[in-house]
């Protein structure tokens, strides 16, 4: 290479010759021989090419060492780094900084960002240094203290401005000052942020605010462009929190998000599925439009009514008196609006492709069907008010119970060879209502059901066990799930009218048992109807038996109090349900008042019933008198969470507060001239339904003939009966416009005085 004519060129030739070459052949040529590497490393080049366009390069993260580092380690190291546009990789030798193990953290515009030890410190304080691995010349970024290279994220932005964003604080560093110093945020981020990257002005990250139990991650943002005080040496501005409907539950699907990059209004997030919704932790990656979009969940589905079906209704009407200007229910055919056929609907299980495990298609794919399925619940929980379910909850706590099967096979006061259970939560939560319903602990038996027709129906069968030849009595507003445990059981059933108000009618009550009087009898007794959310009278009850010649060994009663069971007892001036009284059982829903989030119930009957259901299973080691067997082992737990939370004081406000809501409603609509009525010890308001089914659907409202029912529970606020109820008059204005057209009369179903037709207003 000595002889080569290449070396009696002139310098100036020389360089002109390089120059020519792009900068990654220039850096190949430095390898090429010892006279290349000094002369594309001297001043005079360097200036020359100092004007070229940056290299596009990534930096390569060494491995993090655990181990310490001698104090005689080369300061000489190596860098690699990758070169996207040429797809290649790149050897960049990093002996002209005086430092040691040198760690990228972030490059931009060709300059690569490092943190490295000081080869001259005794402590290994750790440095910020920026270089140009072409131009070998390096800058050490003023120091921010001992410590501030350990929790620190830099970012540095296509104007070479860095950023270390850190637990605390956000610290922001500008080339373009004349005085080099660091430029505080005045952050207000809820956790230390992750993975931040800088997007043309603006920084985005994400942040942990959720429970020390589960992380729940959201996306934050701050713009950094023109909020300089240059005076005051503060950056004035906040993190903001953003949401978009149409991201849909990316987040709560994804496990350890991280962004990625951004480009305009996109952001590129990557992360695992979480276990509940893969089981092989598949990455997903998703893209998400930053720019707010104009979202109206409600019109994502335009589906047309179902056709309307004919079923026979067996309405009462023998035992009401004829009153004048009263319409009375017509025992006849009626028109009822069927649900929607879901096969139309359905999602379809298929079979997984044979790449599936390598792609991820088929967890991403049903990622985005959960995350579209958990927005439509969004929607349908913030139009819901026909049904009893207390939807306000926050058992984020025990989501890490999720992971295990639960099951409470048998007999709750016995434990089986199963030993994945949760007795111990089940058998506190069944002291707690004992207590409640004022029975003592070796006087009563029962269980954690799967629902509230499974108390129903258990307590039904304790009844015909005690009494085999007995009648069940019913009123006709009692919940379907009593008919359906006679039709199963193979029972007399003797239908008992009621009142306007959905009571039983204790007249008629008494007539019936008169008929019968040979024969045991088995109440249900109603502590809140289905539809009108009225309570029997449990007193008057016992009074009609006694009155018949019933003596207490000759009846069993089972109180249905699916959603009032809980209520009542917090009702100043109500009537007690109480094993004081000649009662047999009471049952209890869960999912109701409670708000547990899976359908589950309470059942307590007395001791001395349950010996004649209760058999021996070898297998398990236990005993069994339940209906179903296993049992969900989660919703003891859920329930047990839920009474010590709240306790007798916190259910006493929210029934409180039901009761106040209630009766705003019913005061409102009876205001804008619509039919309405409450019962005194409910919290269900009864009112003229709806003409139009597609509003009957949108807010999830239970019809029954010409009436309609909102029930209040503790998630129902004022703002939401506000929503529904603007919504109902504005709807109504259209429906009743000509003059012969009038809303109808609804007074054998709420009584006249509640009735707002024209005949009785």
């Amino acid at each position: 290479m000595e002889d080569s004519p290449i070396n009696r060129l002139p310098e100036d030739s020389l360089h002109q010759i390089f120059s020519s070459l792009s900068l990654r052949q220039i850096m190949t040529c430095r390898s090429v021989c010892k006279l290349f590497n000094q002369i594309l490393t001297s001043p005079s080049f360097m200036h020359l090419i100092s004007t070229r366009s940056h290299l596009n390069l990534l930096a390569l993260r060494p491995p993090h060492h655990h181990h310490n580092h001698s104090r005689c380690e080369s300061l000489c190291t190596s860098l690699h780094v990758y070169d996207p546009d040429q797809n290649q990789w790149l050897r960049v030798n990093l002996d002209f900084l005086p430092f040691r193990s040198p760690h990228p953290v972030a490059s931009s515009l060709g300059l690569v960002y490092l943190w490295a030890d000081s080869a001259d410190s005794p402590d290994s304080n750790k440095s910020l240094i920026v270089c140009n691995p072409l131009t070998r010349q390096y800058r050490v970024l003023p120091q921010l203290g001992s410590a501030w290279s350990r929790h620190g994220s830099v970012l540095v932005d296509s104007r070479n401005r860095v950023m270390v964003l850190t637990e605390l604080a956000a610290l922001y560093f500008s080339f373009s000052q004349k005085t080099q110093q660091w430029l505080k945020f005045s952050s207000n981020l809820p956790s230390k942020p992750r993975s931040p990257i800088v997007v043309s002005n603006s920084v985005f990250a994400l942040c942990d605010v959720g429970s020390p139990w589960r992380s729940k991650w959201k996306l934050f943002s701050c713009a950094v462009n023109n909020m300089l005080n240059l005076n005051l040496n503060v950056m004035n501005n906040n993190w903001e929190c953003l949401e978009r409907h149409e991201w849909g539950d990316i987040f709560d699907i994804m496990k350890r998000p991280r962004l990625i990059c951004g480009n305009g209004n996109k952001i590129l997030m990557i992360g695992g599925l979480k276990s509940s919704y893969s089981l092989n932790q598949s990455c997903l990656t998703s893209k998400m439009e930053i720019l707010a979009v104009d979202f109206d969940p409600t019109t994502v589905v335009a589906e047309p009514l179902p056709p309307v079906v004919t079923a026979a209704d067996g309405r009462p009407s023998e035992s009401d008196e004829e009153e004048e200007g009263v319409e009375k229910p017509v025992k006849k055919s009626r028109e009822i609006v069927l649900g929607r056929n879901v096969h139309t609907s359905c999602l379809a299980v298929t079979e997984p492709e044979a790449n599936d495990e390598f792609t991820g298609d088929k967890d991403a794919y049903m990622a985005g069907v959960l995350a579209r399925y958990r927005k439509t619940l969004m929607d349908r929980t913030k139009h819901h008010l026909g049904y009893p379910y207390n939807l306000d909850f926050d058992y984020g706590a025990l989501a890490q119970l999720q992971h295990f099967s639960i099951n409470n096979l048998g007999d709750p006061f016995i434990e089986s060879n199963y030993g994945v259970h949760s007795r111990q939560f089940e058998v506190g939560v069944l002291d707690w209502f004992a207590r409640l319903w004022e029975i003592e602990k070796n006087e009563y038996w029962g269980y954690i059901t799967n629902c509230g027709t499974e108390g129903n129906l258990h307590g039904i069968l304790v009844g015909r066990e005690v009494f085999p030849d007995g009648i069940l009595y019913a009123s006709r507003e009692s919940h379907y799930s009593i008919f359906k445990a006679a039709r199963m059981y193979r029972m007399e059933c003797v239908k008992v009218d009621t009142l306007v108000s959905g009571e039983i009618d204790c007249g008629d009550f008494k007539v019936k048992l008169l008929a019968n009087k040979d024969k045991p009898a088995i109440i249900n007794v109603n502590i809140g109807t289905t539809v009108k959310g009225a309570v029997d009278d449990l007193d008057l009850v016992i009074q009609t038996l006694e009155e018949s010649g019933f003596s207490h060994d000759r009846f069993y009663i089972h109180c249905d109090g699916a959603l009032f069971g809980l209520m009542m007892p917090f009702v100043k001036r109500a009537p007690k349900v109480t094993f004081k009284k000649p009662i047999g059982s009471v049952s209890v829903s869960g999912h109701k008042f409670v708000g547990c989030p899976m359908p589950c119930g309470v059942q307590i009957t007395r001791m001395e019933h349950i010996n004649v259901l209760s058999s021996n299973v070898e297998y398990l080691a236990s005993r069994d008198a339940t209906i179903m067997g296993s049992r969900n082992g989660h919703a003891p737990i859920f329930l047990w969470y839920t009474l010590n939370r709240k306790g007798y004081k916190g259910f006493q406000k929210e029934v409180q507060k039901c009761l106040r809501n209630a009766h705003y409603l019913k005061d409102r609509l009876r205001g804008a001239g619509i039919s309405a009525m409450l019962n005194e010890l409910s919290s269900t308001v009864v009112f003229e339904r709806p003409r139009d089914e597609e509003f009957v659907r949108r807010w999830q409202l239970a019809c029954e003939g010409k009436i309609a029912h909102v029930v209040v529970m503790p998630n129902v606020t004022i703002e939401k009966l506000d929503v529904f109820l603007d919504e109902l008059v504005e709807k109504r204005s259209t429906w009743y416009q000509e003059e012969h057209d009038q809303p109808p009369c609804v007074a054998a179903d709420v009584g006249k005085e509640n009735c707002a037709c024209a005949l009785h207003k």
